[in-house]
């Protein structure tokens, strides 16, 4: 079966609010190798900051389900969007023990310097690709595809995004993305190892 076939049998769904604890497990099962020494509170901890820090814009968040299961998101928006994950950061900073309170203080402060550094990047023809992750060959792309399509039909012409040395970054230089920043990051870095912000731009 070809990917354009397989990825047919899809319908394509904007994401709910109901839908944010299943997309944090997705989340979750992706990252548990980074996280492999930490508890599972933690894991659930990050990976929850981590989706609900990018669910900018209802209206730009799509995903994929098979068999009632979600196994493909996209999260975008525009330089007016906004999240909102202040209730749950602070529930999880009253439940957490105090090494696992500090780590996710660290990560939060990070993720609000690396949006930032983002969101420079941002205007009337820039949006912000904010979450992308699929487990299911082909999906990734069929989201990517349908928002920013949607978002070409408003008038943007150019994607932004952040990402960093956890990730796969060297993929955004070999599908046409052009890097704009790179900025050490002292707290995740070692003498070993350097760990690096990096941001990235794409004409759509």
């Amino acid at each position: 079966m070809t990917q354009e076939r397989y990825t047919d049998m899809f319908e394509i769904q904007p994401v709910t609010p109901e839908d944010i604890p299943e997309i944090t497990e997705l989340v979750a099962e992706c990252w548990k190798d980074y996280f492999a020494d930490t508890s599972d509170s933690l894991l659930k901890a990050a990976c929850g900051m981590i989706v609900r820090n990018n669910y900018i814009e209802p209206e730009f968040s799509f995903k994929i389900a098979e068999g009632g299961k979600i196994i493909a998101v996209v999260f975008a928006g525009t330089a007016d969007s906004m999240s909102h994950p202040e209730d749950f950061y602070e529930y999880q900073l009253s439940v957490l023990n105090d090494k696992e309170r500090e780590w996710l203080m660290t990560q939060r402060a990070y993720h609000i310097k690396a949006d930032e550094e983002c969101r420079k990047l941002l205007d009337c023809k820039t949006f912000k690709l904010a979450l992308f992750m699929s487990t299911a060959n082909g999906c990734g792309k069929l989201l990517l595809n349908h928002v920013t399509e949607i978002l070409r039909k408003r008038g943007y012409n150019r994607m932004a995004l952040w990402t960093d040395t956890t990730c796969s970054f060297e993929y955004y230089p070999a599908h046409g993305f052009i890097e704009q920043s790179s900025l050490l990051i002292p707290e995740y870095s070692s003498e070993q190892e350097e760990y690096r912000l990096f941001t990235f731009t794409k004409e759509i």
